[in-house]
Order: C-alpha cells, then structure tokens, then sequence
C-alpha cells in the first residue's frame, strides 16, 4: 500500500474542488487506500472544474445580453419629455439597426410594425408599454427618420430607417436624430454596411 500524502499535497494536486469539499473527503476517507481517496479527490476536482467552467461561461453569455440590451442608451439622443427616450432609442436600434443582425433595415429594406415591436419589447422586457412604443413611432415618423414605403407592403403597416438627413420631409429634430444614427451605426457596428 502506497504511502499516505499529506492533505497539503493533495490540495495542491486538486486545486479546483471547493475547500470545504476538500475537507470533507480528507475527513472521511484520509486514513483509507491513498489510491482511492486520489481517484476521489480527482473526479470531484474535475465536476468542479466543469462546473466552474460553466459557471463562467453563463455569466459571460448573461453579461452580454445585458450589455446588449443596454446598447441602445448609447445613441444618445434627447427626445422631447412627450416621448419615451428610452422606447424612441430602442425602436432605432433594436428595430432597425438590429445589432445581432447582419442587415440593417434603412432605405428600401423595410420591416413590418409587428416585428419592430417584437424586438423592441424583448428587449425592454417589462418597462415595455405600447403607448410609449406608439408614440414614439409617431413622432419618428413625422420628423422623418421613419419611413413609409411607396409599396411593396401588402397592406401591413412598415417602415424603414431613413439615413438622409436632406431627404424630404426630414424636420430639424429628424436631421438631429438622423445624424446621432449615423454616429451610432459608425461607432458601434462598424463592420457592417451602413
């Protein structure tokens, strides 16, 4: 029979289980067969590793769905107190410039309302409020930086993001708003066409 390591010894072979693990198995097992208390001792520090592994695996995926769903603060725009900054920001960004997406619905790529309100409200999740998506949408579209398509729709109300400051129909506020998008597709999607 093999001599018996010292518990230092073997936490320093098995480094990854938790230490009151660690305690636990010396406790109960620590003067039984060397050999089989390290066969112990290694599958309980290879599940802890795994689960460590995991562990941070899940709250890097949780971390970027939370800087994701923050994106849309970054656009920076003062909207007038009538309308919801943060529905306005998350129309433009979730509903057109779509972030996760290789397509960016402006100019003739347009988009049905009833997606841009599917994505906008994931994002928002429960500050979510159908007055403020609507008004907002309202208020895009009358200053211009929402568009109607001449057709192609089949009756469904769509729209698309205007990136044309000097289009007709852009207001002052449109161009404002226009030109803050344009800053934000450079800045935080910069690899894809604008």
């Amino acid at each position: 029979m093999a001599e018996a390591p010292s518990s230092r010894d073997l936490r320093k072979e098995f480094p990854d289980m938790p230490f009151d693990g660690f305690l636990e198995i010396i406790k109960i097992f620590g003067d039984e067969d060397p050999e089989a208390l390290r066969e112990l001792l290694r599958e309980q520090n290879e599940q802890a590793r795994l689960m460590e592994e995991e562990r941070q695996r899940t709250l890097r995926q949780r971390f970027e769905q939370i800087t994701a769903s923050m994106l849309h603060r970054k656009l920076g725009i003062a909207f007038p107190p009538a309308v919801n900054s943060e529905h306005a920001s998350a129309i433009i960004v979730y509903g057109f410039a779509m972030p996760s997406s290789t397509r960016t619905f402006a100019g003739l790529n347009t988009l049905p309302i009833q997606y841009i309100r599917r994505d906008v409200q994931g994002k928002l999740g429960g500050v979510f409020r159908e007055e403020h998506f609507k008004t907002a949408i309202t208020y895009l579209r009358r200053n211009g930086v929402l568009i109607e398509p001449k057709s192609g729709t089949r009756g469904s109300e769509a729209y698309s993001l205007n990136i044309n400051e000097r289009a007709k129909g852009v207001t002052a506020e449109g161009r404002e708003i226009i030109a803050a998008v344009k800053r934000f597709l450079h800045e935080h999607l910069p690899t894809r066409r604008k």
